[in-house]
C-alpha cells in the first residue's frame, strides 16, 4: 500500500475559510458587509497563492529527498545530526 501526500491538499484545506467568509458576508444581507467579506476573501486567497508558490519548491525537494532515501533503503547514521553533517541526510548516491 502506498500513500501520496501533496502540498496542494494543505492549500485546498486552507481555502475553506475564504469560502466561509464569503458565505457569512452574503448571509448578512447588507451589501457593504458582503463587499468587505468578498474583498477579504480575495486578499486571503491571493496571499495563500503567494505562500503556496514560494513554499512548493522546498516542499517538493524535501519530499523527493525522503522518497529517494526510502527507495534506497538507507538510513543516516545516528551519530550525525542535520546541523553537523547535512550531506549525510541528503547524499543518496
Amino acid at each position: 500500500m502506498t500513500a501520496h501526500f501533496s502540498f496542494g491538499m494543505i492549500v485546498a484545506l486552507l481555502t475553506i475559510p475564504a469560502f466561509a467568509i464569503v458565505f457569512v458576508g452574503l448571509l448578512s444581507g447588507k451589501m457593504a458587509v458582503a463587499a468587505i467579506c468578498i474583498g477579504l476573501a480575495v486578499v486571503y486567497l491571493i496571499v495563500l497563492a503567494l505562500v503556496q508558490s514560494a513554499c512548493n519548491p522546498s516542499f517538493r525537494w524535501l519530499y523527493s529527498s525522503m522518497r529517494a532515501g526510502a527507495r534506497a533503503r538507507r538510513v543516516p547514521p545516528k551519530k550525525y545530526s542535520a546541523a553537523r553533517c547535512p550531506e549525510a541526510y541528503f547524499d543518496w548516491a
